[in-house]
């Protein structure tokens, strides 16, 4: 299992590459190119366009999920219904959710409802017709793509699914460079999506395993009843980080803050994000092997490979949002060209939340992947009913700064401390006292190491420039991060890393 779990993270260490350049290469390049204001347009589109993954319902984790155990079981003949039934629903998803986006945009004046800035009305609208039809797309294509994780190749189609997000980051960094307009730059995502999303998908399917069908069929009444009784949870879970995500800033430009204030805060929840994609992809990376430990039966054990994800995942998540609030400064001014778009207290607001939330991805991951979506959708549905409001409010009163503040306290509360209340009972010898216990000691010694070892390195070699903030960083991780995760092995893994340091050492001399 260790192994596929390697290969699994692997695989997603390569997107997170690509989402790290998509994130922060494209990103700096537009802001570079367009400025402030006109990044500002692009953000809050994006983000509206981005609202439509919420339509998806969670149905591409539900037939991973089913996928995965008609493999398991051998049952070859529920893999290729479910994958004919995939078709089918995902299809007429689409068609209903591209029906209601355009219903909602012919009655919204984006203009006055976005504080658009920048863009006319028609480039506005072409814009945001062209990332909702790109967002449509991933919709129909995600089913399908669980076939590989259906057939235990997960880390195969994460390889396959990061063809089309290379591509677009591809389009986007060119695009930027040679100083395109937004409606250019849409269109180009747009086509790399289809060619390199669904053409390479189809390609990869069909040449892997000719057996497969890919033909649609409707459902039968049991079946689709079976679908909504598992999805009417994993729609929740997948929908509310969409929400979470992407209402915060559509809420914020329909109120006014556009321009340098919004950008702040899209590049603070960038960085967060970032560094929370990265706890995700070890959490998911391992949370399927960990499924098949479930399936298999073996319950208390896969409650015990959780304990050790959660302990990692607070220690990872602790130790970035400390370089997050000691380099974060110079790296966005480095990043964007602008020194006025970076906020500390918005950061420590953010980051507070995502660690004391880290933790619980692994909680999240299994369940999810064990179709017991139940206690995590619900932790969620209070997240959004807490956070969304508290955002809201705190926004008209304090602007980002009080948004990230709403964010953060509801994160904290419902991810960090209810997520784990509710699994209690889903999970077989899962104990909430022993599972704080232990992320909470690792949260608490690696921010005090870290943030303490980087404070006292930012006092000794100042920053003036982007060989320092390198240099700076590389000495921090030398004496910062290398302790804590040694510390942070057993004693059998710190004896056998040291071994096998040892014997590398000897066959160099050799």
């Amino acid at each position: 299992m260790l192994a596929r779990i390697a290969r699994n993270t692997a695989a997603q260490a390569v997107g997170l590459a690509l989402t790290f350049a998509d994130r922060f290469v494209v990103v700096g390049v537009l802001l570079r190119t367009w400025g402030p204001q006109l990044y500002s347009d692009w953000a809050a589109l994006l983000s509206c366009a981005g609202l439509i993954a919420m339509g998806e319902l969670g149905l591409n984790i539900y037939y991973g999920n089913t996928l995965q155990k008609a493999w398991m079981q051998h049952d070859t003949v529920r893999f290729q219904r479910t994958v004919s039934i995939a078709l089918f629903i995902s299809g007429c998803l689409a068609i209903l959710l591209g029906g209601i986006a355009i219903l909602i945009a012919s009655v919204v004046d984006l203009h006055r409802g976005l504080s658009i800035g920048e863009l006319s009305r028609a480039e506005a609208y072409g814009v945001l017709a062209l990332l909702a039809w790109a967002a449509l797309s991933r919709v129909a294509r995600g089913s399908i793509s669980q076939t590989f994780r259906g057939r235990q190749k997960f880390a195969t189609g994460t390889m396959v699914d990061l063809a089309s997000t290379a591509a677009t980051v591809s389009v986007m960094l060119a695009a930027g460079l040679l100083g395109a307009r937004p409606l250019t730059l849409a269109m180009l995502m747009v086509a790399s999506d289809l060619l390199a999303g669904w053409g390479f998908m189809l390609f990869a399917l069909k040449s892997r395993y000719r057996d497969l069908r890919l033909r649609a069929a409707c459902p039968t009444a049991a079946e689709f009843s079976d679908v909504i009784g598992h999805v009417k949870w994993l729609a929740v879970q997948q929908g509310s980080p969409v929400a979470w995500l992407q209402l915060p800033i559509v809420y914020l430009s329909a109120i006014g803050w556009s321009g340098p204030p919004l950008v702040g805060f899209v590049l603070s929840r960038t960085l967060v994000n970032f560094m929370r994609t990265l706890c995700n992809l070890l959490s998911i990376g391992s949370g399927v092997e960990i499924a098949a430990v479930h399936h298999a039966g073996q319950t208390a054990q896969a409650t015990r490979h959780v304990y050790a994800v959660a302990r990692w995942l607070a220690i990872l998540a602790t130790s970035m949002a400390a370089g997050l609030l000691l380099f974060g400064r110079p790296f966005v001014s480095i990043w964007s060209g602008h020194d006025n778009l970076f906020n500390p207290i918005m950061i420590l607001f953010l980051a507070s939340g995502a660690v004391l939330a880290a933790p619980a991805a692994a909680i999240s991951s299994h369940l999810m992947l064990a179709n017991a979506p139940r206690p995590i959708s619900l932790a969620l549905i209070f997240q959004l009913a807490i956070g969304l409001p508290a955002c809201a409010a705190m926004a008209r009163a304090w602007g980002p700064t009080g948004a990230a503040a709403g964010l953060a306290i509801a994160e904290a509360a419902c991810q960090g401390l209810l997520i784990p209340i509710l699994a209690a009972r889903q999970m077989d010898g899962f104990e909430v006292r022993t599972y704080l216990s232990q992320t909470v000691r690792a949260i608490a010694l690696t921010g005090a190491w870290t943030f303490g070892t980087g404070f006292l390195i930012l006092h000794l070699i100042d920053i003036h420039s982007t060989t320092a903030l390198i240099a700076v960083v590389l000495v921090w991780g030398f004496f910062a991060l290398l302790p804590v995760f040694f510390a942070s092995l057993s004693s059998p893994q710190r004896s056998a890393l040291l071994s096998r340091l040892a014997n590398m050492r000897k066959k160099t001399l050799v």
